[in-house]
């Protein structure tokens, strides 16, 4: 009892490097309010990662939200992710 869920989110390209990679990670707390760690950008890198979030309830769901772009006139390429507890 008392734990607090946390996460964060990140997002890598396989090979190389990439122009700009961003991944932030929002949460909802039971249903109570939301709290989000604000996007992380970074250029010319292969990785990004989010400041941990922690939840303001024992329960909550944790979106991740994912971008890169591989070279600047590539397209945009996005993902999500969920996490519960």
């Amino acid at each position: 009892m008392g734990f607090k869920p946390r996460a964060t989110a990140s997002t890598t390209i396989n090979s190389g490097t990439a122009y700009y990679i961003k991944a932030k990670v929002n949460s909802n707390n039971n249903g109570t309010s939301t709290s989000s760690s604000g996007w992380h950008s970074l250029s010319n890198t292969s990785k990004v990662s989010t400041s941990k979030l922690v939840a303001s309830t024992e329960k909550a769901t944790f979106h991740g939200y994912h971008e890169l772009k591989k070279k600047k006139s590539s397209p945009l390429e996005t993902a999500n992710t969920t996490l519960k507890f």
